[in-house]
Order: C-alpha cells, then structure tokens, then sequence
C-alpha cells in the first residue's frame, strides 16, 4: 500500500510541475503572434514581382484572377465589357478598408492584404516559383486577396504593413489585423520586430 501511495505522490508531483511550468517552455498562447517568427525582414534577395505572375488563369477558364474575384466577391450579379465574359464591368463590391461600397470594377484593384513585397522580404525569397505563383492568385476560402478602390491600394496601403497602415474603415480594422496575423501564420512568414510591435499594441483594441 505504502508503494502504490509514492507511485500516487510521484504523479501527482509531475503533473503540478508540467501544469505550473514557466510558459515560456511552450510559448505565450495569449500573444496573438504565438508560433510567428519574429525576425528582421531579409532585404537580400531582390525582390521581382514577375515571379509571383499575380493575374494568371490558374483554372484555364479565360478569367484571370482578378476577374475570378469579382466575380466571387460580387454582392450582386456581375456583367461584363463584352459577350466573352473575361472582363468584368460592374458589380457591388464592399471594400473592407474603406467602408464604402463600388459599382464599377474600374475604381477598385485587387490587393494582397499582405502585400506580395511583404511576403517577399517575410520568407517568400525561399519559396518556390509554384508556391509564389500559389499565393499570388489563391482563390481559396481564406485567401491574402481583397477588393479596395485603387487609391487606397496604390497610395495610403501600397506595400506597407500594419506599422504604417491601418484601415481607414475603423469596424474593418480588427479584422484587418486579425487577417494579416492570420495570412503570416498560414504561409510560414515571418514579421519584423517593428511591424509586431505595432500588431500587439493595436490588437489590444480587439480582445
């Protein structure tokens, strides 16, 4: 009986050690960055955006990607320039960066949220050319690509990360955030000391 009772006493030692380790041993789960590098971005390897060949036919439908994401994305019905149907002329997108909804596929772009410059300096010089090709124009559920008027895509956004852009939409912001982390985490790309600092700070907004 006096064995069984230390073989009990040794267990129930073990347990408390694991359970009351200092969380460092397994990582701070209630950083919102948990499990993201946090490294300096590598400025070494040009970065050429022809690699990333966004605006491909992946599906070999005749659509491109930006025509496969309005069409997806569309509120409503879309119609195109032509009885080809390769280009897309109107639709009702919302922009989740803006707030404002567009009629016309002439004032919006198609944005990587993490822009592919971004993903370049974060890791993806190492990718392959599939997997940049992949990331580029991933039509998928959880997809890096958003619809924002152009302005905002080319001028206050452009290539920036979260420590020099936000939102101007304030209800998107969170989920802006929450995306950005999200996108970094799925792809295995790192972020710069200065963008997570400003992702920590901001996402205490969201909890």
């Amino acid at each position: 009986i006096m064995q069984y009772t230390k073989i009990q006493l040794f267990s129930a030692f073990i347990i408390i050690a694991v359970l009351t380790m200092n969380s460092s041993s397994f990582g701070n789960h209630s950083d919102p960055l948990y499990g993201i590098d946090i490294r300096p971005a590598n400025m070494s390897v040009p970065y050429q955006r022809h690699l990333y060949a966004y605006g491909e036919d992946s599906d070999h439908d005749g659509q491109n990607t930006r025509a496969e994401i309005l069409i997806k994305a569309s509120l409503s019905p879309v119609t195109f320039t032509n009885d080809k149907n390769k280009t897309v002329k109107t639709g009702r997108w919302f922009d989740s960066y803006t707030g404002v909804t567009f009629k016309s596929a002439k004032d919006v772009d198609i944005d990587h949220l993490v822009p592919l410059y971004e993903v370049h300096i974060s890791g993806g010089y190492a990718w392959s050319t599939d997997k940049k090709r992949s990331y580029a124009n991933d039509l998928g559920p959880d997809s890096p690509l958003r619809i924002t008027h152009r302005w905002t895509n080319r001028i206050p956004k452009n290539t920036d990360d979260p420590s020099k852009y936000s939102p101007s939409y304030v209800p998107g912001r969170c989920t802006y955030l929450q995306d950005w982390i999200a996108i970094k985490r799925k792809w295995g790309l790192s972020m710069d000391a200065v963008e997570a600092d400003a992702i920590r700070k901001q996402f205490t907004a969201c909890r």
